[in-house]
């Protein structure tokens, strides 16, 4: 329930932005594809959905999604790998690199 009155907020964020400066593109940037169909409906004049993404070494269905729900372009607002191994309890840069350069 909350989820959604904060998109209603962005939904009224993007329509005042566009009432002032309709040449002006409105992106968004959400943790991953979290509330996707709430923003569907509550977010209908976004213009790029922006997402913060860490799946690991691949994006697998995030474009199919939101090209299915929504129907925008989207970009990555940030996306990434953590240095840190939680199983040896250091810093692990090799693996690092390994995902990040699987992402690019």
């Amino acid at each position: 329930v909350r989820a959604r009155y904060m998109y209603d907020l962005f939904g009224e964020a993007t329509e005042l932005i566009q009432s002032i400066d309709s040449d002006r593109p409105v992106a968004m940037a959400n943790g991953d594809l979290g509330y996707i169909d709430i923003i569907a409906e509550e977010c209908k004049g976004l213009d790029v959905f922006g997402s913060n993404v860490y799946r690991g070494i691949s994006a697998r269905d995030y474009f199919q999604v939101v090209k299915d729900k929504l129907g925008l372009p989207t970009m990555f607002t940030e996306f990434g790998a953590d240095a840190f191994n939680a199983i040896t309890m250091k810093e692990d840069q090799e693996t690092q690199a390994y995902f990040l350069l699987a992402m690019a």
